[in-house]
């Protein structure tokens, strides 16, 4: 059941009727197009009773035609109370006290309650989820904006009761998270925190949940937890500072830290530098370059790899604060992975400032410096899709076959060889096959391995080679049936025919001066 049905602001009461499936036919359509082994086994006697597993899902209401018609009824009256059609309260409480011997007076109740819930009327409100809860399939909806009700009115300790039945009687609820981000605020208030804790540790996601997991640094507070309080909040300050999440823990650590003294847990440098670096992702040069700048301040020891990698960074950050390239030229390193990374972003820089020449001259010196480092590959790459995007298609192609020479393996290499192979078949190469062979050779099943045999049946349609084109085309179709060109290849065939036909034509012609009229010539040229 999703939460879609009551929130948002949005309820259709008639969307929970469950009516019940027909899968059998389905289910024996399949079956019989499955192929079965040949086995010397005899066949095993029919099976009589019982065989067939019951997919049919469970019927929660009886179809008849006064339920269809509840049905439509609710439908209608629920859309209008959403939509604030005058009178639509009315009419959907009249259906509801109509109904109330029924499920469908109960789903009418869960709707105007919740309409009433939303317009600040608490007391209507809970009238009305008292009445729903007859209703089993919503017991947990119901029970749900009951309390909420009882928090909008104050009523926290009733509140804090109904939710935790709700936790206790429904376990498995699709409401779990809006029911904990309910339950521990009301447990905190109610001063029992431990009760909001052991709610949230039960929950697997908790941690990944910035709401969650600020309402747990708050129940361990209330509990006087500290050192797990400054845990939780120090999770939200380095993996989310840019949350509301994570700036309520930036006020809320300095005291922590001051009330801990010794027993304050240091955050470990992996985690600071999560935090300084989803800064530097999200393009907020100036609090990157702040934060890079006062890590780097932490660490005083010259020679450590993470200071100088923190330098280099604020220095990048400098520069798309519109700084000179030669801020990263500038930063000192001794260490080969940080001193590889800050040729290539001297490189990068240079190619941003649109300095080609010394951007080809930094990136040659990286490479013949640190010819397998990954800072390396990055360099090539960089360069080739410099030359691509200017279209120089020769010197691009040379950078990207360097990528494939020198880096095999690499995270590039797939693209790299897709499109050498791909310029040579528009250049007309005399190796644009061979390419081709070793591209679908390497990569079968790839995304451009439809394109690879259909280039390949082009050329093979070239070369004058009707046989190799059909053979191409025919697997481009069989194997790759929902890609572009398999309704293109089925085609083809007939196209190579005639092809040929006019290249034997023109031959014949290109005998005498003047062409004759020549029986069975296409009059349309083919591309």
């Amino acid at each position: 059941m999703s939460l879609g049905l009551l929130g948002a602001g949005s309820f259709d009461a008639a969307a929970v009727s469950v009516k019940p499936a027909s899968a059998s036919g389905s289910a024996s359509a399949q079956t019989a197009h499955r192929k079965k082994k040949k086995s010397g086994k005899p066949k095993a006697a029919p099976c009589r009773s019982g065989c067939t597993p019951s997919t049919s899902a469970p019927e929660i209401t009886s179809a008849g035609p006064e339920d269809e018609a509840a049905q439509r009824d609710l439908s209608a009256l629920a859309r209008g109370l959403h939509n604030a059609t005058p009178g639509a309260y009315e009419k959907l409480a009249a259906f509801a006290a109509k109904n109330a011997s029924n499920i469908w007076g109960a789903r009418a109740a869960l709707a105007l309650g919740y309409d009433d819930y939303n317009k600040n009327h608490g007391q209507q409100a809970l009238s009305w989820f008292t009445k729903a809860k007859a209703d089993t399939l919503l017991g947990d909806y119901a029970l749900y904006w009951n309390a909420e009700t009882l928090r909008q009115l104050k009523r926290n300790g009733e509140a804090f009761a109904a939710l935790q039945k709700i936790d206790h009687d429904y376990p498995n609820t699709a409401m779990r998270e809006q029911l904990l981000l309910a339950l521990a605020p009301a447990a905190i208030e109610t001063n029992h925190p431990q009760v909001a804790i052991d709610a949230l540790d039960a929950y697997s996601a908790t941690t990944a949940k910035p709401a969650l997991l600020l309402l747990r640094a708050q129940a361990y507070k209330a509990a006087r937890q500290n050192a797990r309080a400054a845990k939780d909040y120090q999770l939200l300050y380095y993996k989310n500072p840019l949350s509301d999440e994570g700036k309520t823990a930036a006020s809320a650590l300095p005291g922590l830290k001051s009330s801990l003294g010794a027993e304050y847990p240091n955050p470990s440098l992996d985690l600071q530098e999560q935090r300084v670096q989803i800064f530097y992702d999200q393009h907020k040069w100036k609090e990157a370059r702040a934060e890079w700048e006062k890590l780097a301040a932490t660490l005083r020891d010259p020679q450590n790899p993470h200071r100088q990698h923190a330098l280099l960074r604020a220095a990048q950050a400098r520069f798309q604060l519109k700084a000179a390239p030669t801020v990263i030229q500038a930063v000192a390193t001794s260490n080969p992975d940080v001193d590889a990374e800050r040729m290539f972003a001297f490189a990068q820089a240079e190619r941003t400032a649109k300095k080609e020449t010394e951007m080809l001259s930094a990136s040659e010196q990286l490479i013949e410096k640190y010819p397998s480092s990954k800072w390396s590959e990055e360099a090539l790459m960089m360069v080739g899709n410099y030359y691509w995007v200017e279209l120089d298609r020769p010197k691009a192609i040379g950078y990207y076959q360097r990528v494939i020479d020198n880096f095999p393996a690499g995270k590039y290499a797939f693209f790299c060889e897709w499109r050498t192979a791909w310029i040579a078949y528009l250049d007309r190469q005399p190796y644009a096959d061979d390419k081709l062979t070793v591209f679908l050779r390497k990569y079968p099943v790839s995304a451009n391995a439809s394109d690879a045999l259909y280039w390949l049946g082009r050329n093979a349609e070239r070369s004058g080679n009707p046989g190799h084109a059909r053979a191409y085309f025919r697997t481009a179709a069989d194997r790759f049936p929902q890609t572009y060109f398999a309704p293109v290849t089925k085609t083809l065939p007939t196209f190579s025919r005639r092809f040929l036909r006019l290249l034997r034509c023109a031959h014949s012609m290109s005998r005498f001066p003047i062409p004759p009229k020549t029986a069975g010539c296409a009059r349309k040229p083919f591309a």
